[in-house]
């Protein structure tokens, strides 16, 4: 059962809403209420847009609404939703090969990790961090990838030095030299490449913005710079 708070915000549909709750008290499960409510409101299974951050959560949230509703019901998570774009529109990623690969966070891991020497890196010193230091590099080029800081526009962002800055660009140059020769993509990859199409094509932006009628996200407050962009690109 819902309670009035949840309800109201179950029957909203004609405004945006965010919903604001502790732990374990039912968001998820109001979502699932809400896109039940949009199927009695005559919206199909296919103009419901839900994401989510793991494929475990889209799964339960699938097999959810789908005991509630009767209806098959595909919840996603961003990089499926993603990724299922990229395949449809495979003709307008003229710079990505289609035969890539996805690189596992492990592994690109171990590129940092076994190329440490390579980077000659100057801001720190390596000695016997050498874990601690392939993770941090990791960590510091996936958070720029997640605000949508290219290699290209690397030089426009603030660091504490220029010694990190570079240390940090080569690093960075060679993980995006490394994928291309090896025909990978990680999963950053995977969002920007939505993003620059979503950005830059305004027919597929409307056609794709048109399909879904309705969009909602569990864990909103987990979306990084250009899952939140992606979404301000398609939502009305």
């Amino acid at each position: 059962m819902l309670n009035s708070e949840q309800k109201k915000a179950v029957e909203i549909l004609d405004k945006p809403v965010i919903v604001i709750a502790g732990p374990g008290t039912g968001k998820t499960a109001m979502i699932c209420e809400k896109i039940n409510y949009l199927f009695e409101k005559g919206f199909e299974e296919s103009e419901v847009l839900a994401l989510t951050f793991t494929q475990k959560a889209a799964e339960e949230m699938s097999t959810r609404v789908e005991s509630i509703s009767g209806k098959l019901f595909t919840a996603k998570t961003f990089h499926s939703f993603a990724l299922e774009i990229i395949e449809n529109y495979q003709k307008e990623f003229v710079e990505l090969d289609l035969n890539y690969r996805l690189i596992e966070e492990f592994d690109s891991y171990l590129f940092f990790l076994e190329n440490l020497e390579k980077f000659n890196l100057k801001s720190i010193q390596i000695k016997n961090n050498n874990y601690s230091v392939a993770s941090d590099l990791q960590s510091a080029i996936l958070k720029l990838k997640e605000f949508g800081i290219k290699l290209k526009t690397i030089e426009s962002i603030s660091f504490q030095n220029d010694l990190i800055r570079n240390d940090i660009k080569l690093a960075y140059e060679k993980y995006e030299e490394y994928k291309q020769k090896n025909n990978l993509i990680d999963f950053s990859d995977i969002l920007i490449y939505l993003h620059d199409l979503l950005s830059s094509n305004l027919p597929i932006r409307d056609e794709i913005s048109n399909k879904y009628k309705y969009i909602l996200v569990d864990e909103f407050q987990d979306t990084n710079k250009v899952q939140l962009e992606i979404l301000k690109l398609i939502a009305k």
